[in-house]
């Protein structure tokens, strides 16, 4: 009873780049076909032993856990993407007007976000024991997972490289949680808690199946990019602002859903036995638990927000084949803060070129990351790189990312 109570309250915590690519922006209005793809896990104190751990299902021993226990800060934040992107870019002059093409795109994408106090941390990955005269506060923790996948419909502009594109949206999985308020209070003797709970707790349906043909919701998105340049000056080759949003739109959950909408208290006192012969009678397994808190909730329809993203950008080409860039992205994910990257390419040959990138926010922390643009011949272009170079080096770094991003033109 101990543990499913914990459970419950820390955060409901089963722990189960940049990706701006799309499509590669050419002047003239070639068709092309494109793939891109962008993996990131990050953390601004949970290091990637433990991130390792939880998501291969491994052992995870204390002194594990305790490395990451005592690096933790008073908001930790820890958050992956996986997006999956493939498109297309056809015809020359939509509807007579020249250089005006149409976008089909299709993705998967896989978003996680959360945020956490450190008792919450605790409490999940030792339980209560030491917390005999005190009270955990896990108030201000959430938690969000989305898998969808999209069809997108839209117009791309390839003179200037802005587009418009309206989304479809399935719906495959869902899980959130979000604690304004909860407390847990342990006795000395660990006979006896306290717990308040203030806060909402909401997931997709889970009867049938989970895999990528479920479909348990439908919505609908938008999204967006819009670019201006400049023509060459004195001091420069010219420069590029560019405004973005990604996914800005709604998913409908069906009816099978759950919503759970918590503002209670709990007085747990332990179990009384008066024949040891009815124990079989008394065991308490996580239905009875669920039943016990109210944490089945309503089986409901309901809706969330798209994990959308937010970025506006500016970059100029300097005179030798240099370029720098500054990026300002948001996501709408707990445990996200928006995230700033400077950038500083140089173009080697006519064919190649190379750059550095830092950045701060995000899921994490400071990153130093790199990146290359390689066209092969005038029809097939390759674009690689990651925002963290240094985190995969070591157990006891954060993170690891990855974007590949590939174009065929025709």
């Amino acid at each position: 009873m101990t543990r499913a109570v914990i459970a419950c309250l820390a955060l409901f915590m089963a722990m189960h780049v940049r990706a701006q690519l799309f499509p590669v922006h050419d002047t003239t209005a070639h068709g092309q076909v494109f793939f891109e793809g962008a993996y990131l896990v990050d953390a601004n104190s949970v290091y990637n032993e433990m991130l390792a751990g939880l998501t291969g299902g491994g052992f995870l021993d204390r002194e594990l856990r305790q490395r990451s226990s005592d690096a933790l800060r008073p908001v930790n934040r820890l958050g992956q993407e996986l997006v999956l992107r493939m498109g297309a870019l056809i015809g020359d002059s939509l509807f007579h007007r020249p250089g005006l093409q149409a976008m089909i795109t299709v993705t998967h994408q896989e978003l996680f976000g959360v945020r956490f106090t450190p008792d919450a941390y605790d409490l999940a990955f030792f339980g209560n024991a030491d917390y005999g005269e005190r009270t955990a506060d896990l108030g201000g923790s959430a938690y969000l997972q989305q898998r969808f996948q999209t069809l997108g419909l839209g117009l791309h502009w390839s003179g200037s490289g802005s587009w418009l594109q309206l989304e479809f949206v399935k719906g495959q999985q869902m899980a959130g949680a979000d604690l304004e308020e909860a407390t847990l209070f342990t006795a000395a003797d660990g006979r006896s808690l306290d717990a308040m709970v203030r806060g909402t707790y909401q997931f997709s349906d889970t009867s049938g199946s989970q895999g990528l043909e479920a479909f348990h919701g439908a919505g609908i998105a938008l999204s967006y990019q819009w670019l201006w340049r400049s023509d060459r000056a004195r001091w420069n080759r010219g420069q590029t602002f560019r405004f973005r949003v990604d996914d800005i739109g709604v998913i409908w959950w069906n009816k099978r859903s759950r919503l759970v909408e918590k503002d209670s208290t709990y007085d747990y006192q332990g179990i009384q036995v008066d024949n040891i012969f009815d124990l079989g009678d008394v065991a308490i397994g996580s239905e009875a638990v669920q039943d016990t808190l109210g944490l089945r909730g309503e089986q409901r329809s309901f809706s969330t927000l798209v994990g959308y993203r937010v970025g506006v950008g500016y970059r100029v080409d300097l005179q030798g084949g240099w370029a720098a860039a500054m990026d300002l992205v948001q996501r709408a994910l707990p445990g996200y803060v928006p995230l700033i990257a400077l950038l500083a390419d140089k173009r080697i040959g006519k064919a190649l070129q190379v750059g550095l990138s830092g950045q701060y926010g995000g899921f994490g922390g400071l990153r130093l990351g790199f990146h290359l643009d390689l066209m092969v011949g005038r029809s097939f272009r390759l674009q690689l790189g990651t925002s963290n170079l240094l985190g995969p080096l070591s157990p006891r770094g954060r993170g690891t990312s990855g974007y590949l991003n590939t174009a065929v033109l025709f």
